[in-house]
């Protein structure tokens, strides 16, 4: 067998349901060679290779600032004046949330600066950093001042690395990503793990275990193991991970670290990983349609070929799929059962499909003729395939149903453990579990639409074309299937009908709800009337249909967009507009501060503080939020696009030109005319 012509074995197999004496090796069954080959990247040869320094050539100097574009529409000065009288008269401060740390201790912000102090307000550390970054990690966090940063003790404040660095970055208690001038590198609290020679350094996880997706100047990828030593030559996309500590897999290929051998030296193969514990994996060669089962030292471990093979669960059991044995099926027709891991089946391939019920260690399986069916955890049939439904509710309780002669289905709910009936006469064809306002409910369909029921089948919620959650309410739908009218409704936690009095009249139905937060509905009526219902207070008619609602943060301002995305505005939770609608577009946007950013009738836009100051006027056609209070603000489009950088305050630290501009870890690229070029978050080169 060992030297029997792959085709003919394939022909063979055909005939006999693909279950054959196949050999004993992958080698033997692909007719590739045997000898172990080493992968690149180990031990000393690996980190003297590191220590070449990379040479920058120096950035060109910017270009000269390009005149800025008149704006001669006056309609958003008028609307962004109101704005600015409602926030003076009302002494409206926005205030950055704290940034809380593991330990209780807190990030507060004041002065435009961030300080540390505990869980009692008491100042550890007066405001001094920029720009800081918690981390639930080490339990520290990243200060940043004067455009760099370190990594501070969220007890003290006190500094933990030896230098200050552009960007910091934990990634486990005592390994830090950095980078200089010169790359990203890792260090720990007293060392140098890798040289800061890396143009991406990203970090992975697999297993509790850290490995880098690294990327150098020279556009070579590899990937660092947790040894730092370790490298592979790789692409994140070919997405690896850890087996154990021994093994390393990525789509392509199983690499030994104890060896530093990997497992196929002729390219063409890919590998999936079935089953890591016990070091089982899927190999395929081209675009054959079937894996061979083996183990990491290309061991065959089933006399079998698979057209499908899934990964398996903790109690060792996954999904496998054959060519199908049907008289007239295709070449690509599978059967579907479980393998166990023993890497026989636990369930006979008979199925067209098997796959795991969410709610449980149940499968479902569906036979030929497309009727369901429910196995047990061990891959034992608990309900045969001859229902029309089956539905998982939890961990006891399943719901079955079957279509009767009219074609309406009945169902039943029964018990996963023993079968028994134990909830008889239903019509639902669906019940999904959700928590909300504190209590397990269950969304149960039927021909009607949506309920709402307890776990006891009491109904909350009448039938609906859809049910949503939000906030203290339930927001049911009917969207007007067969030319009925669109309607919602909203419903109290424990299934009451709201009515509201608008106008001197009670009312309940209505042509759109939505929540904007627990203090603030919006509502249209079907005459098209809209409101803003405050929690407290009396409705405020409103002029615009709204669309989406974002909270702008503190005081409770609210970000509205209407009439089909083409207007927005600001109103706050007593349901007053405070910044009307004469806008085309506003967006959220900062860290340590808010910014908003405002879109103009002439299809321009500008940047807007919370003191209601346009620190950047509308000129632009874009402005996006890159990080550390940084934008990019471009004109034109295609060849003829130039961009500049503002920063938070508005200032345009880089003017307009000709280059792409992004933030690579903690500075500022620019790309264009085949030349690369860094500065800092000032805008200074490098």
């Amino acid at each position: 067998m060992k030297n029997l012509n792959l085709a003919f074995l394939l022909v063979l197999m055909s005939q006999v349901g693909w279950s054959q004496q196949l050999p004993k090796t992958i080698f033997e069954m692909y007719e590739i060679p045997a000898e172990a080959c080493s992968f690149v990247g180990s031990g000393e040869a690996a980190m003297s290779d590191t220590e070449v320094a990379i040479e920058m050539p120096p950035p060109p100097p910017p270009p000269a600032p390009v005149p800025e574009a008149a704006e001669a529409d006056l309609t958003w000065q008028n609307a962004i004046a109101v704005f600015q009288k409602y926030l003076q008269d009302t002494k409206f401060e926005l205030s950055v949330a704290k940034v809380r740390l593991v330990n209780g201790n807190a990030c507060f912000f004041e002065g435009g600066l961030w300080g540390l102090e505990n869980a009692k307000g008491k100042v550890l550390q007066k405001p001094r950093f920029e720009h800081v970054v918690a981390d639930t990690l080490a339990g520290g966090f990243v200060g940043y001042q004067s455009g760099k940063g370190n990594y501070y003790d969220a007890g003290s404040g006190t500094p933990q690395l030896s230098q200050e660095f552009y960007y910091v970055e934990a990634v486990q208690k005592d390994v830090f990503i950095v980078q200089t001038d010169a790359g990203f590198g890792l260090v720990s609290r007293k060392q140098q793990l890798l040289p800061p020679i890396y143009s991406k350094l990203k970090a992975n996880r697999n297993l509790s275990r850290l490995y880098f997706s690294a990327s150098k100047a020279n556009g070579q990828s590899l990937v660092i193991l947790d040894d730092f030593r370790t490298q592979i030559p790789m692409s994140e996309w070919e997405n690896p991970s850890y087996i154990d500590s021994k093994i390393f897999v990525d789509k392509y290929n199983v690499y030994d670290l104890k060896s530093k051998q990997k497992l196929i030296c002729t390219k063409g193969f890919s590998v999936q990983t079935i089953d890591g514990k016990n070091q089982v994996f899927g190999i395929k060669r081209g675009r054959e349609n079937y894996f061979v089962l083996a183990n990491a030292k290309g061991v065959i471990l089933a006399d079998q070929l698979f057209m499908d093979l899934g990964k398996r669960n903790q109690r060792g059991l996954g999904v496998a799929a054959i060519k199908s044995t049907r008289p007239g099926a295709s070449s690509r027709e599978k059967q579907y059962g479980l393998l166990n891991a023993k890497n026989e089946w636990a369930t006979p391939p008979i199925y067209r499909n098997v796959f795991q019920a969410f709610q449980s260690d149940c499968w479902y399986v569906k036979s030929p003729e497309n009727k369901t069916g429910l196995l047990d955890a061990a891959g034992k049939v608990l309900l045969e395939a001859e229902y029309d439904l089956i539905y998982v509710i939890d961990a006891q309780r399943v719901l079955v149903g079957s279509k009767n002669q009219e074609g309406q289905m009945e169902s039943t709910i029964r018990s996963i453990a023993s079968g028994e009936i134990l909830v008889d006469g239903l019509d639902y064809t669906e019940m999904v579990h959700y928590q909300h306002c504190g209590e397990n409910n269950y969304s149960a369909s039927n021909a009607a639409g949506k309920a709402i029921v307890t776990g006891d089948l009491k109904q909350l919620v009448p039938p609906h074309s859809q049910v949503f959650f939000h906030g203290d309410y339930f927001q049911a739908a009917n969207f007007g299937n067969g030319g009925g009218k669109r309607s919602k409704k909203l419903y109290t936690c424990d299934g009451q009908p709201v009515a509201f009095k608008l106008d001197g009249k009670k009312i309940s139905d209505f042509e759109e709800t939505k929540v904007v937060s627990s203090d603030l509905l919006y509502l249209r009526t079907h005459e098209g009337q809209g409101y803003l219902m405050p929690a407290s207070g009396k409705a405020k008619p409103i002029g615009v249909a709204v669309q989406f609602a974002k909270s702008l943060g503190d005081k409770q301002l609210y970000v509205l967009t209407a009439n089909n995305f083409k207007n927005a505005g600001i109103v706050n939770a007593l349901g007053e507009t405070v910044l009307p609608f004469d806008l085309k577009g506003l967006g959220v946007n900062g860290e340590t501060r808010k910014i908003i950013t405002f879109h103009t009738d002439l299809d321009k836009i500008g940047m807007l503080n919370m003191d209601g100051v346009a620190i950047v006027p509308p000129k632009y056609d874009l402005i996006k939020h890159l990080g550390f209070d940084l934008y990019v603000a471009s004109r034109g489009k295609g060849k003829n696009r130039k961009a500049g950088l503002p920063n938070g305050e508005g200032q345009l630290l880089l003017p307009l030109q000709e280059k792409r501009i992004s933030l690579v870890g903690g500075l500022v690229q620019l790309q264009g005319n085949n030349e690369t070029a860094l500065y800092d978050r000032a805008g200074k080169p490098l």
